[in-house]
C-alpha cells in the first residue's frame, strides 16, 4: 500500500495501516491495490499472513502478464480462491495496449498484459 506522492513519497504497508487505524480485526468492505508490478511479491505474503480474513472484497491491477510470470499470477489466484475469494470482474486495461507479437508467434493471439480483477467473499459474514 503505498501512500503519498511524488512529492513526499511516503510509502506505508497494509499490515502497518491495519495496525495504525486498529482494523486488525474488523471487517473491511474493500480493498484497491494498483501497484505497478509488485503485487506479484506482496500478494503471496498477504495470503499467507491472513491479511485478506476480513476483507469482503479485493480489487487489483494485475500488471504485465507474460509466459515468464502466469504461473505466479495463477498462483495468486488460486491463493485468493483458497482465502474464500471468488472472481467477480475480469476486464483489460487497454492503456498498456496488447503484447507485441513476434513474426515467428503469428499463430498466438494477442492478449492485454495488464488487467483489472475484483474478487469477492463467498462468505460476506467474516
Amino acid at each position: 500500500m503505498g501512500i503519498g506522492n511524488e512529492q513526499t513519497a511516503k510509502l506505508t504497508t497494509l499490515p502497518i495501516e491495519l495496525e495504525k487505524f486498529n482494523h486488525i480485526n474488523k471487517t473491511i468492505a474493500y480493498v484497491k491495490m494498483d501497484i505497478e508490478s509488485a503485487e506479484l511479491g506482496v500478494l503471496p505474503d498477504w495470503l499467507e499472513k491472513g491479511l485478506f480474513d476480513n476483507v469482503l472484497q479485493f480489487g487489483v491491477e494485475f500488471h504485465e502478464l507474460s509466459d515468464k510470470n502466469v504461473q505466479a499470477y495463477w498462483d495468486i489466484v488460486t491463493g485468493l480462491y483458497k482465502a474464500g475469494f471468488k472472481l467477480m470482474t475480469f476486464e483489460p486495461n487497454f492503456g498498456a495496449g496488447v503484447t507485441k507479437v513476434k513474426p515467428e508467434e503469428k499463430s498466438k493471439p494477442l492478449f492485454h498484459p495488464w488487467f483489472e480483477v475484483t474478487f469477492r467473499k463467498v462468505d460476506l459474514k467474516c
